[in-house]
């Protein structure tokens, strides 16, 4: 394939997963209110690493309130911070663990979603990789697929490694390499 070719699959891709997204979700996940204060700063560091220490205590009845934390670290942050993916993912994780699907779903969803919209695309790659399974456990087959599309679409880019092409490859039926269709 040219590499035009290459880069208008990529950019469909892109726009494919930005508006099979619900307006509503892409809106709460970009829009800051107000200038992030060094106060705000500190306190979500300290959400973060309060929620890290419950992981690590491995007391998985504290896992529900480290992934309140994590939400509430995220939402102190810009939007362009690294950590607000981090948290949102983490924070989606535990519920997965937890046996919540749908709140594991609604979480990654929005991961994908913000990840989209700051451009970390590897990110957004593997947050929707992630929502198809706990789609798959909430019996979403349709959605779950959609996911996969949508993460086989950002990795197709020519702008990204063959890291986010393998990351496809952890969807349960994906055996053939998505980059050669």
């Amino acid at each position: 394939m040219k590499k035009h070719a290459w880069r208008q699959a990529a950019a469909a891709g892109v726009v494919f997963a930005a508006i099979a997204l619900p307006r509503p979700v892409l809106a709460q996940n970009l829009h800051q209110h107000g200038e992030i204060t060094g106060e705000q700063l500190t306190e979500a560091d300290k959400l973060f690493d309060e929620a890290v220490a419950l992981i690590d205590s491995c007391d998985h009845g504290e896992w529900l309130k480290a992934a309140g934390l994590f939400l509430k670290s995220a939402k102190l942050r810009p939007c362009h911070d690294p950590k607000v993916f981090q948290a949102r993912k983490e924070a989606a994780l535990l519920y997965y663990y937890l046996g919540d699907y749908e709140k594991a779903h609604a979480t990654l969803r929005g991961a994908a979603a913000h990840a989209l919209g700051v451009g970390a695309l590897p990110n957004a790659a593997q947050a929707y990789v992630e929502a198809a399974y706990a789609a798959v456990r909430l019996g979403l087959a349709d959605e779950a697929m959609r996911y996969v599309a949508a993460a086989e679409d950002i990795s197709r880019s020519p702008f990204l490694g063959s890291e986010t092409g393998r990351l496809v490859h952890l969807v349960p039926g994906q055996t053939a390499d998505v980059r050669k269709r």
